[in-house]
């Protein structure tokens, strides 16, 4: 299989991507503390929903040793969704941020419980099941969904 370079950051291909994953495993955390390797698809879906607004679990990522990840923040008024490329060698990275198609570019703050409030647009605010569904994409190496759009940020 051949792998496409964006930047300096290697994308692999989708069978590239499922040998890495067997090989070397996911690894489940969130804000609570949690840690799992190799979760099962099921305890992932459990964890996204079960995050709260800012009271000390809001926070979860599903993550390749590698550093390439997804990864949701729960607030008052939606979830922030981001998906890390990384590449192995360089450890150059792309990251993004999911939003809806055709939402508004409207500054807008994720609310939280606790202090910790992020910054982003309006259109970035997305729900516990498009959030699920990504994850569940990135746990069976599917790539970004195409049904969101995906902002690349400079972090």
């Amino acid at each position: 299989m051949t792998t496409l370079l964006i930047g300096n950051v290697e994308i692999l291909s989708q069978t590239e991507t499922d040998e890495r994953h067997h090989q070397d495993g996911l690894e489940l955390t969130n804000e609570a503390g949690l840690y799992q390797k190799n979760p099962p698809w099921l305890h992932c879906d459990q964890v996204i929903r079960a995050l709260d607004t800012g009271h000390g679990n809001s926070y979860c990522c599903l993550a390749t040793p590698g550093n390439t990840y997804v990864q949701s923040l729960r607030g008052i008024n939606g979830y922030m969704l981001e998906w890390r490329i990384t590449d192995a060698v360089s450890q150059s990275h792309i990251h993004y941020r999911a939003c809806y198609l055709a939402g508004s570019a409207r500054s807008v703050v994720l609310r939280k419980h606790d202090t910790l409030q992020e910054p982003g647009e309006q259109r970035d605010l997305v729900n516990v099941d498009d959030v699920a569904d990504a994850f569940r994409a990135f746990y069976h190496s599917a790539g970004m969904p195409a049904w969101l759009e995906w902002r690349k940020l400079d972090i």
